[in-house]
């Protein structure tokens, strides 16, 4: 019966009822041979011999005249039970007892509006055919359906069609929202034949539905090797297109801006990156800005963004409050309207605080870098504070956003690991060396062993910088500081600077003999001296650590006058935002990464509300911070450094793009809230198609995978599945019974007719 099913429609009819057909021919055969009678007489004796001669040729006709009847009736019985040649091309639904896979697509460039629905919808119109056609032979195949956002859980699982499947099937599929997140597509195959394995011995087909965009596919190899796996699992494969064009396309791929050394009243420099995903250029692009969800008074506009370019759009924000806030920025509406918005979320502080510790006795440089970051806090929302060595040991320093460090002789061992601990844990701090200096303490203490807090050994004493006379200065254009393109560096960026130029620097303290920047792993020299030696550099102590800048000269105007030229403010503004305290809930995340907590249970309590972005608000979700078991107490990652153990949760549910609030609750029941943007991946934005050749040959070019195009679904209309196999059927089936009429006009008895004489 399995092997009649794979090649009739209506199996049930071949047996036993085609069976039975087969046999009337032979019937009437046989009683036909058993209609004569035996009655000797001359005459007949005559004709039995004569019949004798001519046996052989009689039973020959008889026998093929027998088997044109059985012909016939056998061509009558594939017509009615719906002949279909090769399964696995002829249809996409065939096979008694057969399991259906249906992989639906549902990542971000699913939402590209197609004419009248976008993709997604067309997708499950696909679907909605596919169960259709089914449906048609009832109680014989099984239908599974996966996301490709989340395979692992079915939405349909093994569900045999039938009629009463078919009236539910649309309350089952209609409430599906199509994602914003990027593809796994191997992950999606894999799946797919973790359930194929359950069912072997079975017909099993996959039906992948998707728009197969080429950023998606130009990994062949991994995903040739699942298809391989399907080949060999005698799997047949259909890869079902939503779409074959391409569309013009603009995006929103980037938001960022300093948001870490924000402040209430203060203005943010914040950039929204657009880039140009389509073949013709876009004029007067505007963007409007919204904060909390109140569109801001600005008009921003891109005159030209020319075809496959990226363009930035800087733009100002002040918001009068200190608290957190949502940003948003949003392009007009096009075909795909996902990545047109991208959130950041914003943590403003009342003032960012920065502490200088400086310990020279007349602390000069502490008071010319207080000068250039806080001379007006309304203005640069940035607060000083002043304190001597002993602070660094004594005060919690995790209150300030970044640390400088001026002309210090020596420093306790409890500073030296409060400073580690600060930047372990992502502060930054700013090296100005001077003559109160110990350089066998900075060698031995700071730049040898394990972690390296300053980045180069020095020579015992410092070096006065070699003086050009007038003549020399002039003919050679010769500038004291020679700067690398860095951040930090912006405002003397620029040929014929003047500000580069009346910068001098009188003495330095100049690097061991024999330093190189590649003896010292992750040092980068950032500023040199006319003379070639470093002047500034920067390190990390690791990838999550906070940034290390190291001036080898003083703060202040002891040894250089950069303290007194124009540029002194500026740069010294951005160095503070470059070395401050990175919040890390501030950085944008892609739909789909998870949120993953580390509390120290001696502060937090287990409960964590999450308010998820929603079309129609937030929707909050309690999740509960677990403690590690028993057998994994002795994980580092289960323990801070201090031996507290540490409560963790994940939320995997992010696929919608927005701000994530979480709330967590102190020891103390105060209420903390932490906030995490998500958008859309920027690769969602590429619309382009993937080629039929170059999707078959990423696809591994199996003999098992046919390729349909949008509205091209050969095999889900019945007509045409076997329609081919019909004409032929027909067209036998009349040559057949023109041959029996024949034969059997031959082999009857037509007596000639006599004229009769007058």
């Amino acid at each position: 019966m399995g092997w009649l099913a794979q090649h009739f429609f209506n199996p049930s009819f071949v047996l036993p009822w085609g069976a039975l057909l087969l046999t009337i021919p032979i019937i009437i055969h046989l009683i036909n041979r058993m209609r004569y009678r035996r009655v000797r007489f001359a005459a007949m004796e005559f004709l039995l011999q004569s019949q004798k001669k001519n046996r052989r040729r009689l039973l020959l006709e008889q026998l093929l005249l027998l088997l044109l009847r059985l012909i016939v009736v056998g061509l009558l019985i594939a017509l009615i039970a719906r002949l279909v040649v090769d399964p696995s091309e002829m249809a996409l639904f065939q096979g008694a007892q057969s399991h259906h896979i249906v992989l639906l697509d549902d990542s971000g460039s699913m939402r590209e509006q197609l004419q009248e629905e976008d993709a997604f919808q067309a997708g499950l119109d696909v679907v909605r055919e596919l169960a259709a056609e089914g449906g048609k032979r009832p109680n014989t195949i099984q239908l599974s359906l996966l996301r490709l956002s989340n395979p692992s859980q079915p939405i349909l699982y093994k569900q045999t069609l039938n009629e009463a499947f078919l009236n539910e099937l649309e309350t089952r599929i209609e409430n599906l929202k199509c994602g914003y997140g990027t593809p796994d597509l191997r992950a999606g195959l894999e799946a797919a034949g973790v359930l194929f394995k359950q069912d072997e011995g079975m017909q099993q087909y996959l039906h992948f539905i998707s728009d197969f965009r080429d950023a998606d596919w130009l990994t062949p190899q991994p995903l040739a090797e699942e298809f391989q796996k399907l080949d060999n699992a005698n799997v047949s494969v259909n890869l079902i297109r939503t779409t074959d064009t391409r569309q013009d396309n603009l995006g929103l791929t980037g938001l960022e801006g300093d948001v870490h050394v924000a402040a209430a009243g203060v203005p943010v420099r914040l950039k929204a990156t657009v880039n140009n995903f389509g073949e013709t250029g876009a004029r007067n692009v505007r963007l409007s800005v919204f904060a909390d969800g109140e569109m801001l008074p600005m008009s921003l506009e891109l005159e030209q963004i020319d075809a496959g370019e990226e363009q930035v759009k800087e733009f100002d924000v002040t918001l009068p409050e200190a608290g957190k806030h949502q940003l948003e920025v949003r392009l007009e509406e096009d075909v795909l309207s996902a990545d047109n918005r991208r959130y950041l979320a914003l943590d403003l502080s009342q003032r960012v605080s920065v502490l200088i510790i400086d310990g020279s006795p007349t602390q000069t440089g502490a008071e010319y870098v207080a000068d250039a970051l806080a001379a007006d806090s309304d203005l640069t929302g940035i607060d000083v504070r002043l304190e001597s060595p002993e602070f660094l040991r004594l005060e919690a320093l995790d209150q300030f956003a970044c640390i400088y460090l001026l002309d210090l002789g020596e420093l306790s061992l409890d500073a030296v690991a409060a400073l580690q601990k600060y930047v372990e844990q992502g502060g930054g701090i700013a090296w100005f060396l001077g003559q109160s200096i110990n350089p066998v303490f900075y060698n031995d203490k700071l730049s040898s062993g394990e972690p390296i807090l300053f980045p180069v050994p020095l020579e015992p004493t410092s070096e006065a910088l070699v003086e050009l006379d007038f003549d020399q200065f002039s003919e050679r254009n010769i500038a004291d500081l020679q700067f690398e393109t860095h951040p930090i560096f912006k405002v003397m960026e620029g040929q014929d600077n003047p500000f580069v130029d009346m910068v001098r620097v009188e003495t330095y303290y100049p690097v061991q003999v024999g330093w190189e920047p590649q003896s010292a792993e992750g040092v980068k020299v950032i500023a040199r001296l006319r003379n070639g030696a470093p002047f500034a550099l920067e390190h990390q102590l690791s990838a999550e650590s906070g940034k290390i800048i190291s001036f080898l000269s003083t703060a202040g105007p002891e040894w250089n006058n950069w303290s007194l030229n124009p540029s002194y403010v500026i740069f010294q503004l951005e160095l503070q935002k470059y070395i401050a305290r990175k919040k890390s809930e501030s950085v944008s995340r892609n739909v789909g990464e998870p949120i993953d907590l580390s509390l120290p249970a001696v502060d937090y309590m287990d409960q964590v509300d999450i308010l998820v972005p929603e079309e129609t608000g937030k929707r909050r979700t309690r999740i509960q911070a677990v403690a590690p078991t028993s057998s994994g107490s002795g994980n580092s990652e289960s323990t801070t450094t201090t031996g507290d153990i540490l409560l963790t949760a994940k939320f995997d549910e992010t696929s919608t793009p927005g701000v994530y609030q979480i709330e967590l609750l102190t020891q103390n029941q105060v209420k903390e809230e932490r906030w995490i943007a998500y958008n859309v991946p920027a690769r969602e934005s590429r619309l382009d198609v993937m080629e039929t050749g170059a999707l078959f040959t990423a696809a591994g070019e199996f003999g098992n995978i046919r390729i349909h195009e949008p509205g091209e679904l050969q095999g889900l209309n019945e007509e045409e599945t076997g329609q081919d196999v019909r004409k032929f059927l027909l067209i036998a089936l009349l040559l057949f019974l023109l041959a029996e009429q024949a034969m059997a006009y031959h082999m009857s008895y037509h007596p000639q007719s006599t004229k009769t004489t007058r």
